[in-house]
């Protein structure tokens, strides 16, 4: 098993149980109505718009990222993937606002951490479990490696006071820092995201093993049966901020766990969910050490703080 899947079966055993060994996709069919004006996106074709302009990040090395950004947003509004006159101008300088402190971050980090360094095969065995993949992104000047990734994904959750991390945006690098460490190889991650930019600490190598290795049994049980879990409504009930809403809704909620077809169809409520107690089971086991490490350890840094990186000031940090 690799990186992708295994984060995949993280976010929805369900899904992936389905998809893995029966070869069965519920999907919901959305289809476009060709002959109305578009006058805004949404979440999802919004996020997949901006991940286009931040795609391939190292051109903003050679170029200024104005640049670059502008060029994409021709590009993007070229194809008709944006609504005419007014509306897709206002769109398209919305895209355009996201991305630029985000490829500059980026660039400043990268120009901090000039060295880069080669791919690193990660394989590790855990009780007949083989997990293999490669790790890309690792990164050094002086002292330990670092680890650099760019998503559209906002990280941070908005309210009053301390700004929380949304931790299920934290699941695929969690996993990578768990299986480079477990293969021996550590770093500190940097996660450049919509909002802000988040310093990831290293974990400790028996730490990593421990969860990682769970993590695997957990992976080959759920090849087995669905197990009675999703990533958001497990979060949710380790801190405490209402797993019952997270999977079924509630008043102004725009998406529930249980709206994904197939958890809806094997677990139709929360009561379901945890009727044999294995949710609990495994949202503290493997859903709480990943709410820890996001939470309690990751620094927050604001895209206008990183001005500092050049001269070293994030990296004392």
């Amino acid at each position: 098993v690799g990186a992708v899947p295994l984060a995949n079966f993280l976010r929805n055993p369900v899904k992936a149980f389905f998809r893995a060994r029966l070869d069965v996709s519920f999907e919901v069919d959305d289809e476009a109505v060709e002959d109305e004006e578009m006058f805004k996106l949404d979440g999802l074709q919004r996020h997949s718009l901006l991940q286009e302009l931040l795609c391939e990040p190292h051109m903003v090395l050679a170029q200024d990222p104005e640049h670059v950004i502008a060029r994409r947003i021709k590009r993007i509004i070229g194809s008709g993937r944006l609504p005419m006159a007014r509306a897709g101008e206002l769109l398209a300088q919305g895209l355009a606002a996201d991305a630029l402190p985000m490829l500059q971050s980026w660039r400043q980090l990268v120009l901090r951490y000039a060295m880069e360094s080669p791919k690193v095969p990660l394989r590790f065995e855990h009780d007949g479990i083989l997990f293999d993949d490669w790790l890309v992104g690792l990164r050094s000047s002086v002292g330990d490696p670092v680890w650099l990734d760019i998503t559209a994904s906002e990280l941070c959750k908005e309210g009053v006071g301390a700004r929380p991390v949304v931790s299920e945006k934290m699941i695929e690098p969690w996993l990578r820092m768990l299986a480079a460490t477990s293969c021996g190889v550590a770093f500190t991650g940097y996660l450049v995201g919509r909002d802000v930019v988040l310093k990831l600490p290293s974990i400790a190598p028996e730490q990593s093993r421990l969860h990682f290795g769970r993590i695997l049994e957990a992976w080959r049980e759920g090849m087995q049966q669905p197990l009675p879990w999703a990533a958001r409504t497990a979060l949710a009930e380790v801190e405490e901020r209402g797993a019952r809403r997270a999977y079924e809704g509630g008043y102004r909620t725009a998406f529930c766990d249980r709206d994904e077809p197939s958890l809806g169809r094997v677990f139709p409520d929360f009561d379901a969910l945890r009727a044999d107690g294995r949710f609990a089971h495994y949202a503290e086991l493997i859903f709480a050490p990943l709410s820890e490490w996001a939470n309690d350890r990751a620094v927050i840094f604001e895209h206008a703080q990183l001005a500092g990186v050049e001269r070293g000031e994030v990296n004392g940090q």
